[in-house]
């Protein structure tokens, strides 16, 4: 991921407490985002990645109420976007999960520091076949898609760089 892109993350910015300059200055120098974040303190990176995603989360929250308090839109009328939001972004996760046979909050962590679907495709070997639980339940409705083909779509809608 481009050095410049993971400094200027917000997310990530007040996560870590350094500005976009001084993460740029340490991932320059070699240092990754989830050294950054021991260095900072967090015990883990897995705790550095929640608390990534919930201050992405929270962003969304206030962006939507400004927009009620603006009186764009009514309460339930951002309740339901706000539901409809986490839902298709659980869904987009859920879907690169299965892909990537990750967990769902590593890819949930990586979408929210800025990563884009091609680049998560491209971190990890996606020509293995992969089990289908959740797959199924949300594209398969229809019946007319099957893993297999969601991969290779996936595969085409991305250029994966090996």
């Amino acid at each position: 991921m481009p050095i410049r892109r993971q400094a200027q993350n917000p997310y990530v910015q007040e996560a870590l407490g350094m500005t976009e300059n001084s993460i740029a200055q340490a991932l320059i120098k070699g240092d990754t985002v989830e050294s950054l974040a021991i260095k900072q303190g967090y015990a883990s990176t897995e705790d550095f990645q929640k608390l990534v995603s919930v201050l992405h989360d929270e962003a969304l929250y206030n962006k939507i109420q400004r927009m009620v308090e603006a009186g764009t839109i009514t309460q339930a009328q951002a309740d339901r976007m706000f539901a409809k939001a986490l839902e298709l972004e659980y869904k987009r996760n859920l879907n690169f999960a299965q892909i990537v046979g990750q967990p769902i909050e590593r890819i949930k962590y990586k979408f929210d520091s800025g990563k884009t679907g091609d680049m998560i495709l491209a971190e990890y070997d996606t020509s293995r076949t992969i089990e289908k639980p959740h797959l199924d339940t949300f594209y398969q409705n229809s019946g007319k898609i099957s893993v297999p083909p969601l991969v290779d779509m996936f595969k085409r809608m991305f250029t994966i760089v090996k």
